[in-house]
């Protein structure tokens, strides 16, 4: 008897839960309003909006057809290495080979900042990184902890 009533406990703890785990489902965010306000909120400068077909100039590792989701901007001064960088990749299977893959670049972009701007490479070194599920938003820019209110703010559905 006492090996029916476990047996049923478990169905029914099973029942009861399913509705809960099957209704989770990945937290959405509007990327072209959070790429809007990081844009303006964090930028003085000119930030130029790079086309997502041309992600692989920029990031030779990364390929498009990877990603659902782009935006990227940079400055319009080469010498400030002001950049934000949204992504959504197809598959959570490949964000932690992105954060890998996108750290070896801006470890080798800050060592080619380091000759002629070192504080360039400083701020590129310090850069902000968010990850949420399937999303990935690097900022690099004067003001980390605006950008990562605004990016935490976004991510909660705010």
């Amino acid at each position: 008897m006492n090996k029916v009533k476990r047996c049923l406990s478990g169905v029914l703890l099973l029942v009861l839960l399913f509705p809960l785990v099957a209704c989770q489902k990945e937290k959405s965010i509007d990327a072209d309003a959070l790429a809007k306000q990081l844009v303006d909120s964090l930028y003085s400068e000119t930030m130029l909006e790079i086309a997502p077909e041309r992600l692989s100039r920029f990031y030779p590792a990364l390929q498009q057809e990877e990603f659902a989701y782009i935006k990227i901007y940079h400055s319009a001064e080469a010498v400030l290495a002001d950049e934000l960088l949204i992504l959504q990749v197809k598959n959570s299977n490949q964000v932690q080979r992105l954060l890998a893959t996108l750290n070896e670049h801006y470890t080798a972009r800050a060592a080619l900042y380091s000759d002629y701007a070192p504080q360039e490479s400083d701020r590129i070194q310090k850069r902000t990184v968010k990850q949420e599920g399937r999303w990935l938003v690097v900022v690099i820019c004067n003001n980390r902890e605006k950008a990562v209110g605004i990016i935490d703010n976004a991510f909660k559905g705010g």
